[in-house]
């Protein structure tokens, strides 16, 4: 750093041929030539340069003094450290883990400092986020969501990881490597969800919207057929009819009543229902 920042004379004419003109230059004091230059380059452990990488500059009483952001070959300069100045150095990327130096004394107008970041290990892979929600967009708590990992060779599905949704219906899955999963939810109150997802690139978040639609409730109807003596009648015809809104009688299923005269219909949704037999 020169000690004196550059000066400029007055503008000096010469109309004729004189022995001498005199152009007298007065030149400041460079308020920063006592400070220190630091620079460095911030690298990962494959020695590839991070760009933009926020460095940040403490003194003694660890109180941030500036800082300035990495360029493109991973290269920082700062100056505004004085000469003998206490400091530590600190570097934030996102994706790395933060570094911070030990406290050191600068005890030279240039001082170089190279920094290495580590990766952070699950942010080389991918991350799926999801919201679960019922058919009126209220998030839903406590549903255990599946992530099924699917062999490339066999296309069998095991269950890779479990977790549940929060008080707002979301979950995460993290720390997930390429390949093809399947986020598979089976609650009893709720029809069956899944949705398949391939991961190709990495270093990324998936974010899916998960909407439940609530399971139809499925009843069992029985009943006997019987004459007007109460004789059991065996294999006799029944008919299962739905009654609509305008009370019209749409058939849906049959059956033969067995021997005791007992019929069953299974698993009908909830509605209005009349058996007629012959």
């Amino acid at each position: 750093m020169d000690e004196y920042e550059l000066g400029q004379s007055d503008v000096g004419t010469i109309n004729c041929e004189i022995d001498e003109i005199r152009l007298d230059l007065q030149l400041k004091k460079n308020k920063h030539y006592n400070d220190v230059i630091i620079c460095g380059y911030v690298y990962d452990f494959c020695k590839h340069p991070i760009k933009n990488a926020k460095v940040i500059f403490y003194n003694k009483y660890n109180k941030e003094i500036g800082f300035v952001y990495t360029s493109y070959e991973g290269l920082y300069v700062f100056w505004g450290v004085k000469l003998n100045s206490v400091i530590r150095i600190g570097v934030y990327k996102k994706g790395y883990h933060k570094y911070c130096s030990e406290v050191m004394c600068v005890y030279t107008k240039m001082f170089r400092y190279n920094m290495c970041l580590q990766k952070r290990y699950f942010c080389s892979n991918v991350l799926i986020s999801g919201h679960i929600k019922d058919e009126n967009c209220n998030p839903i708590k406590n549903i255990s969501v599946y992530l099924l990992k699917v062999c490339d060779c066999c296309h069998k599905k095991d269950i890779f990881k479990v977790t549940n949704s929060n008080e707002y219906g979301q979950f995460v899955f993290y720390d997930l490597k390429r390949g093809n999963y399947v986020v598979y939810i089976d609650n009893t109150k709720f029809e069956q969800y899944t949705k398949q997802i391939n991961i190709i690139e990495t270093n990324k978040i998936i974010d899916i919207d998960v909407e439940l639609i609530k399971r139809q409730v499925k009843t069992k109807m029985c009943g006997y057929i019987k004459d007007d003596f109460g004789k059991p009648i065996k294999k006799a015809v029944v008919i299962l009819y739905r009654v609509e809104l305008n009370d019209e009688l749409i058939p849906i299923e049959y059956t033969i009543s067995d021997d005791n005269g007992r019929y069953s219909f299974d698993e009908l949704p909830c509605g209005k229902y009349v058996a007629k037999a012959i």
